[in-house]
């Protein structure tokens, strides 16, 4: 049994590492491949307004050239610009393939394949792009274009991009290996042209720009250089709001650090690396943890096969011998434990498939992780094998002769309540954080958001379609007719009132004395139907009125305060200037949340500018919840009508909400396992310890029994001194956990308080598991009869 609990309590243990290292290797190994990284370097923009500042990974089109032309000390300047096309039309013989929205193309030129290690089946780096009308395919896009055609007979096919524009095929490269950040499939040339002034004021996250610097070359002067030509470029525009108020710079990060910048959001997979530091030292705990209950159960084992270990001496075994023995039968369990966590492993990736990185499996295999299994094999049998070897030397064996059992002394038992005690501390830190977690995430999907959500389903228009001539009126059309939907008690055209990106503009209002006020509103485009349906209150004024374009606006109560009007009442009528458009007043909205709860609520406008309703909120009945599925289907069939090319795509607002919040979702997911996972390897541990102090205690127990103690008066007093363990890791375990889970809280700012029930529950939960699993060796002990134990006295 003891040998089982150690095979099982070390797989479980090493599966969660294999995982994490799985986890881990994966994401430190994007572009691990890339030639020259140390002095490669991504440029981004700066935005700082009122103390915050926001990261965009992109930058003004003409700047790459300028670098190239005014800063020394860089080998390559390599634009990267994501295009957004809406068809590609490949001819082949009679049949013509049309594919609707490709992706991963950008516009770049030859130093991007100077700089990205590609091997080229057809054509060549230094020609590929120099001409304006060239693409070059990877293989993987290239097969998907010219299915069964010669790769190396594609220098020269047409591809037609938006009906219009035509490419000719220059280069054909294979796929990088890998993860990798280099998303492209297709890559154009970028075209010469002349910027004029007013686009070194336009920042778009999908103009990507890399530089490579010459060894030796300080990266701090590169970076003033680059920031003195935008601070030139710049001044023509200081007198305007937007620059008066806002600081804006350009950043190099290094390529190592790129991968690890969640903070710039552009589309593509990032990690943290803090999240990624939390994990592998998650993973170093619950393997010190398995390594903790290898030793307990192995030492109760001990006590109990003196016998064996005595003959072997008696037999000639020396002291190194014996401890060659233990330490292979603790290889042998550690590998077949590691045999058996592969498969354990393997479960995991699929129960957690949905926050688990996609690729990061194939990083599961021996091969993958060869280090990794090399440590623990060598590692383990040191850490869990050496002080049961240990006590192995100590066996007595004339002493086992006479029948007399080795018993363990008080400061090897004081070593393992020390081991319980930590893997009791450690649980409890873990179950103090999955409540505190499952407590924050429930606050932020229960909270009042100042808005009613209920029944919300939320239906975009596809971006493509918007500006075509023949669909700039649909949505429109197709809102009249939702309305006739039984099932729908309301429809409005509008943003949604919470997401997680955000759209804003500089304001200024100037009252009667002249003095001037200036603020960011965020920006919520909305028709006159989505008060009604969002329940948002209107405090003072009216609803805005129909218009093709905003003439009016409505504010919330934190942009009255911003702009210094006395009451709700009086901004009603005033007039707000945005960037020389003077919009009125129209009424004020309480408050709501426009943004996560990582963000204060902020002055928000209600605008209604026709061209940018793109988003329909259909409202279904809440009396008639049973027919939602038919009324969805009602609207399918509408949509169909007016967007028959484009599936109907949904979701809930709910669905919506829960998007927003989908990491915090996944921390504690990945808490909750951790906690289950440490909580049982500590109990196997409690177990061992308890069947060690149950047979250190039999003739003990038996003499009891005679003098007539009963069978809970025994299992008292062997539960007592274990639950003193148990609450002394709580006292130790508390305090961690409250530092830890407050340090996390403090990113949000509307947070639960961490309170006296949720650890009073923790330790509540801690001696619960621990008394149940103690009791079982604590009963068996008890119910065992007397004249066993005393049989030999």
């Amino acid at each position: 049994m003891f040998t089982a609990l150690n095979i099982l309590g070390l797989s479980i243990g090493l599966s969660a590492c294999i995982v994490i290292s799985g986890v881990v290797y994966y994401e430190f190994s994007f572009d691990r491949k890339l030639p020259d990284r140390e002095n490669i370097y991504r440029v981004v923009s700066d935005f700082v307004y009122e103390g915050r500042e926001s990261l965009n990974g992109g930058v003004t089109k003409p700047l790459p050239e300028a670098i190239r032309a005014q800063v020394a000390g860089i080998k390559r300047v390599v634009p990267v610009f994501v295009q957004h096309l809406n068809t590609a039309e490949v001819s082949g013989g009679d049949q013509t393939k049309k594919i609707e929205e490709p992706e991963d193309i950008v516009s770049t030129d030859n130093t991007y394949f100077s700089m990205v290690p590609y091997h080229w089946i057809a054509g060549n780096s230094r020609a590929a792009l120099s001409k304006p009308d060239a693409v070059v395919l990877t293989q993987s896009r290239a097969k998907e274009y010219f299915p069964g055609v010669d790769l190396l007979s594609l220098i020269g096919k047409t591809i037609l991009y938006n009906d219009t524009l035509k490419k000719e095929v220059s280069g054909v490269v294979k796929d990088l290996e890998g993860p990798t950040s280099f998303t492209g499939k297709e890559f154009f040339a970028i075209p010469l042209k002349t910027y004029s002034a007013t686009e070194w004021a336009t920042t778009n996250g999908d103009n990507k720009l890399y530089i490579q610097l010459n060894p030796h070359t300080d990266r701090g002067i590169v970076s003033d250089r680059i920031n003195r030509i935008l601070k030139n470029k710049w001044n023509v525009f200081k007198d305007e709001p937007f620059w008066r108020t806002t600081k804006v710079s350009n950043r190099l990060i290094a390529f190592d650090d790129l991968h690890f910048t969640p903070d710039i959001s552009e589309g593509v997979h990032k990690a943290s690396r803090e999240v990624m530091y939390g994990l592998i030292l998650i993973g170093v705990f619950l393997l010190l943890l398995a390594s903790i209950n290898y030793i307990n159960l192995s030492t109760a084992q001990i006590w109990q096969r003196t016998r064996e270990f005595g003959v072997r001496k008696t037999l000639g075994s020396g002291r190194l011998r014996l401890i060659g023995h233990v330490l292979t039968e603790t290889f042998l369990i550690t590998l077949l434990a590691l045999c058996l966590s592969f498969l354990f492993s393997k479960l995991i990736f699929f129960a957690l498939k949905n926050i688990i990185p996609e690729g990061a499996e194939q990083y599961l295999d021996p091969g993958s992780i060869s280090l990794f299994i090399a440590a623990v094999l060598i590692l383990v049998p040191l850490i869990a094998g050496s002080y049961p070897a240990y006590l192995i030397t100590r066996v007595n064996p004339l002493r086992i002769i006479r029948n007399h059992m080795l018993l363990p002394r008080s400061s090897s038992l004081g070593l393992r309540k020390g081991l319980i005690i930590f893997q009791f501390c450690v649980a409890q830190i873990f179950i103090v954080c999955t409540f505190i977690a499952a407590s924050q995430i429930r606050y932020l999907m229960k909270k009042d958001p100042g808005f009613n959500r209920e029944a919300v389903l939320l239906v975009e228009v596809p971006w493509k379609l918007r500006w075509k001539e023949q669909y700039k009126s649909k949505q429109f059309s197709l809102i009249n007719e939702l309305r006739n939907v039984q099932g729908i008690t309301d429809v409005s055209l509008g943003d949604p009132p919470l997401t997680d990106g955000y759209s804003s503009s500089l304001f200024s209002y100037t009252d009667s004395r002249g003095k001037k006020a200036e603020g960011q509103l965020y920006r919520k485009v909305a028709d006159t139907s989505y008060l009604n349906l969002y329940k948002i209150q209107l405090i003072a004024g009216r609803n805005l009125i129909p218009a093709d374009t905003a003439k009016e606006m409505l504010i919330n109560e934190t942009a009255v305060k911003h702009f210094g009007f006395k009451s709700a009442e009086d901004a009603v009528g005033k007039m707000l200037d945005d960037g020389g458009k003077k919009l009125t007043i129209a009424g004020v909205v309480k408050d709501f949340h426009s943004q996560s709860f990582y963000n204060n609520i902020v002055p928000v406008s209600i605008l209604m500018e026709k061209q940018d309703l793109a988003t329909f909120n259909i409202k279904l009945s809440t009396e008639e919840t049973g027919n939602w599925q038919t009324t969805i289907e009602s609207i399918r069939k509408k949509w169909s009508q007016f967007y028959p090319s484009h599936y109907f795509d949904y979701k809930f607002y709910d669905q919506h909400l829960e998007s927003i919040y989908k990491q915090e979702r996944n921390i504690s997911l990945l808490i909750n396992l951790a906690c289950i996972i440490s909580v049982v390897i500590s109990c196997l541990g409690l177990f061992g310890l308890a069947a060690l102090t149950a047979f250190q205690r039999t003739k003990e127990i038996g003499i009891r029994k005679v003098m007539g103690a009963t069978t809970i008066e025994v299992v008292q007093m062997l539960s007592k001194d274990f639950m003193k363990l148990v609450l002394i890791a709580i006292a130790l375990g508390s305090p961690v956990a409250w530092y830890v889970t407050n340090k996390w809280l403090e990113g949000f700012a509307y947070r639960v308080p961490v309170q006296l029930w949720v650890f009073c529950a923790a330790a509540a939960t801690a001696i619960t598991i621990a008394s149940l699993t103690v009791s079982s060796q604590a009963i068996r002990a008890a119910r065992a009869r007397p004249v066993d134990s005393l049989r030999n006295e």
